[in-house]
C-alpha cells in the first residue's frame, strides 16, 4: 500500500487524500512522528483540511503535550465537520487532559452518538465517565470498547476489574 501510494503521490503531486493516507499508513506502521510531520505538511498547503487538523491535535492530546494548539486545531476541524464523532472524540480528549471534565462529558457523549463502533471512543467515554464520578457509565464503556475488539484489550479489562 505504501508503494502504491508513493507512485500515486509522485503521479498527483497536488492530491492530498494521497498524502494524508501516508500519513496514517507511517502512523500505523509506528512512526508517529514522521506521520506527524506529514499532517502539518498537508495543513500549510490546506489550513481547513479537518482529518489533518484533527490527527495532528489529536496526536498532541494523547501526548499531553501543547493542548491549547491541540484543541485550537481540533476546534477548527470539529468547525468544518461538526457531526464528526472521532473529531468530537479528540476535543473531549483535549478537555479531559486539561482537567475540563465537564466539557469532556458532554463532549464524549457526543462522539458516542456519531461514531458508536470505534473501541477507543468507548475506552475514552469509560475514562471521562470514571473521572467524572460515573462509575455505571464507565463500567459500560470500558465493555463497549471491549465487545469492539480493541488492540489492547488486556488495558480495558484491568480498569474495568478495578471499577
Amino acid at each position: 500500500a505504501a508503494k502504491v501510494l508513493e507512485e500515486a503521490q509522485a503521479n498527483w503531486p497536488d492530491d492530498l487524500e494521497f498524502l494524508f493516507l501516508q500519513g496514517v499508513i507511517a502512523e500505523k506502521r509506528g512512526a508517529k512522528e514522521q506521520a506527524l510531520k506529514i499532517m502539518e505538511q498537508i495543513v500549510a498547503k490546506d489550513p481547513d483540511h479537518a482529518d489533518a487538523l484533527n490527527y495532528i491535535g489529536y496526536t498532541l492530546a494523547d501526548d499531553n503535550r501543547d493542548l491549547a494548539r491541540a484543541e485550537k486545531l481540533i476546534a477548527k476541524a470539529l468547525n468544518l465537520k461538526p457531526d464528526n464523532g472521532f473529531i468530537q472524540d479528540s476535543l473531549a480528549w483535549v478537555f479531559y487532559r486539561q482537567h475540563r471534565l465537564d466539557e469532556a462529558w458532554d463532549m464524549i457523549q457526543k462522539a458516542v452518538t456519531n461514531a458508536s463502533d470505534d473501541p477507543i471512543i468507548w475506552e475514552h467515554y469509560g475514562d471521562i465517565a470514571l473521572a467524572v464520578n460515573k462509575r455505571k457509565e464507565a463500567r459500560v464503556g470500558y465493555q463497549k470498547s471491549l465487545d469492539l475488539k480493541p488492540k489492547s484489550p488486556e488495558q480495558i479489562k484491568t480498569k474495568l476489574e478495578k471499577l
